[in-house]
């Protein structure tokens, strides 16, 4: 049930009745694991935000479940809506704006810390530390923004296990070039700087 519900919410009544259509979606990615339902809550959620003016209402909406109430739901909407791995529109649109107004930047910033500081996201944190790394080397993106912004959040979360996973690597992982250049370009603590790896490029040079 809860699955046919968040495809209703991707289709007309989202159209008509957005603001329902997120409350409704906000319950769905409140569930305690991330199944099918959830899963179909985030495609509804990302599909909304893509449609012409709702970027702004679905933005506000999300980061006040994130920063202010702290939800489940919230950590995994911020996540799923700054996914650039299915369409980088919603990435692009909100860095492009944190250039431009300091309230976007902290916000965004603010996102991640409270993301970071749930271990029932973990998972989705690397997943999209990832992601953004790979979409800045494919300059979909600008390449500063995203470097300042995740500096600011990397000083705060350096031993949570997603930060640590892009910072340390994880054994049995092999990291990409973009992850690898990614790292490089963070502003780490000296000490911290001097400890990490040495690590070949992919092409072994």
């Amino acid at each position: 049930m809860a699955t046919v519900v968040a495809v209703v919410c991707q289709g007309e009544f989202a159209e008509h009745y957005p603001r329902q259509s997120l409350v409704r979606l906000r319950h769905i990615l409140d569930r305690p694991h991330t199944d099918e339902a959830v899963l179909a809550a985030q495609d509804a959620l990302r599909d909304i935000a893509a449609r012409e003016g709702q970027l702004p209402r679905v933005w506000s909406t999300v980061i006040k479940w994130a920063t202010e109430k702290k939800h489940l739901a919230g950590h995994r909407a911020f996540l799923s809506l700054l996914d650039p791995s299915v369409d980088p529109y919603v990435l692009q649109v909100m860095l492009a704006a944190a250039q431009q107004d300091a309230d976007v930047k902290d916000a965004l910033v603010e996102g991640w810390n409270v993301a970071l500081a749930d271990s029932r996201v973990d998972a989705e944190c690397r997943e999209l530390l990832v992601a953004w790394a790979r979409v800045r080397e494919s300059e979909q993106v600008p390449e500063g923004t995203v470097t300042e912004i995740l500096n600011e959040v990397v000083v705060q979360h350096l031993y949570s296990t997603p930060i640590s996973a892009l910072i340390f690597g994880e054994p049995g992982v092999a990291n990409d070039a973009a992850v690898i250049e990614l790292r490089k370009d963070l502003r780490l603590p000296p000490s911290l700087s001097a400890a990490l790896p040495n690590e070949p490029s992919p092409a072994g040079s």
